[in-house]
């Protein structure tokens, strides 16, 4: 098994999306991070394949959802927030979410009876591969 460490190369190539769900509704909050850099192990010594050809500009990686083992080692610098409401919610009920996260982030939302049911991490543009560890078993 080999470690490797997975970093994004350009600045603002990231957008950490969560799904929300209520009864048919579902909002996506999108958060936008300059930097990621995430371990990925791969069972022999080739580095994973990181196909981007995925995700809501179909050109990014969603490191999430990988047929790798992966963990974030981290990201940094959010610098955008923004949510995608279902068409059909009144602007109305969407101000009243959007101050309702600013002021309790997820408790706000899961008291009035959303919860979370998947979240991505998309990766864009060129990414840096480096081995950090071969493992033998």
């Amino acid at each position: 098994m080999t470690e490797w460490l997975v970093k994004t190369l350009q600045r603002k190539s990231v957008e950490e999306h969560e799904l929300w769900q209520k009864d048919d509704l579902v909002i996506r909050k999108i958060v936008g991070f300059r930097h990621a850099e995430f371990y990925v192990t791969t069972e022999d010594e080739n580095p994973p394949v990181l196909d981007q050809f995925y995700g809501p500009g179909a050109d990014a990686v969603d490191m999430y959802n990988l047929d790798y083992e992966c963990s974030m080692k981290e990201m940094l610098d959010g610098w955008y927030q923004e949510f995608i409401w279902p068409d059909d919610m009144p602007n109305a009920e969407r101000d009243r979410l959007e101050q309702l996260w600013d002021a309790d982030s997820y408790e706000g939302w899961e008291t009035q009876g959303w919860r979370q049911y998947e979240t991505e991490c998309w990766l864009r543009g060129e990414l840096g591969i480096e081995k950090v560890a071969t493992h033998v078993l």
